[in-house]
């Protein structure tokens, strides 16, 4: 019998192997997020916490897909208490979150986190801290009945997380302001240099980001995404998150680096409203 965290690992596998094929029908042409009338998508919870890394990313995904009008999502137990009826037939989504908990090294009595943390320095060498995921559901907003019990609030919400039909413009001439200041100012977590090479890369023994300037590109918009590509890359060093970057081209970790660096560029580049192309 598979456990909770397996049937969450491969819906999440489902839903990748899924949008590669959408792309793969479109020979990889279309951007990984299509849908730019949506504002300020980032999905979270009906509490306003924000769901984090791959929570949000398949989230926001399955939003899409579905045409939800807002990234908002709610427990079984929150549509109880709040009174809210799950549509008959929907389908909830899983969310994961990492928890910690201590062990005695001697007894193996159990301490949650948070008992351990109060413990003194020298008592919490005692114990040794166990990290785990747990799993849990949620459902969108529009799989409730929400919009029915309080309409008002559901009709404020839909208009502050999508942007009227001529507020979207995607064009080739496209000007990222964000992005554009952090290269003008060089604020990058290290350097990035615009040159004339049509080649991209993030050099991890000298710590700098090379991209070819945004003249060179046909799209602008491809610019932006080749260089979120490339930046995330830049976040993987020992001195910042410390991910195992791969030694090969082609091997595992390597593969599994460019996995991480084009999911990234993909998820940010929709907030940014810059379209990314997969790689």
């Amino acid at each position: 019998m598979k456990t909770k965290n397996q049937m969450t690992a491969e819906k999440f596998a489902n839903i990748m192997l899924r949008k590669m094929e959408e792309m793969k029908a479109e020979k990889w042409e279309a951007p990984w997020f299509v849908n730019h009338s949506k504002m300020n998508f980032y999905p979270h919870n009906i509490s306003g916490r924000k769901y984090e890394s791959g929570n949000s990313f398949f989230l926001l995904l399955c939003s899409l897909w579905s045409n939800y009008q807002t990234p908002i999502f709610l427990t079984f137990n929150q549509c109880r208490k709040m009174k809210i009826t799950v549509t008959k037939g929907e389908e909830s989504f899983p969310v994961y979150y990492r928890n910690f908990v201590a062990y005695h090294r001697k007894t193996s009595e159990k301490l949650k986190i948070e008992d351990y943390n109060e413990l003194p320095e020298e008592q919490q060498k005692e114990y040794r801290v166990t990290a785990f995921i747990n799993c849990y559901n949620v459902f969108n907003l529009d799989q409730t009945d929400f919009s029915v019990k309080q309409p008002e609030k559901f009709a404020e919400w839909v208009e502050k997380y999508n942007a009227k039909e001529k507020d979207v413009v995607v064009q080739n001439f496209f000007r990222c302001t964000e992005l554009d200041t952090l290269v003008e100012e060089n604020s990058w977590v290290c350097d990035i240099f615009l040159l004339s090479p049509n080649k991209a890369y993030f050099n991890m023994q000298d710590d700098i980001i090379v991209c070819p300037p945004k003249s060179r590109f046909p799209n602008q918009h491809l610019f932006y995404s080749t260089l979120l590509h490339e930046m995330a890359h830049s976040t993987g060093t020992p001195e910042r998150l410390n991910r195992v970057m791969g030694k090969a081209f082609g091997d595992n970790d390597y593969a599994n680096e460019e996995v991480v660096a084009e999911l990234t560029a993909a998820f940010t580049g929709f907030h940014l409203g810059v379209f990314v192309e997969p790689i």
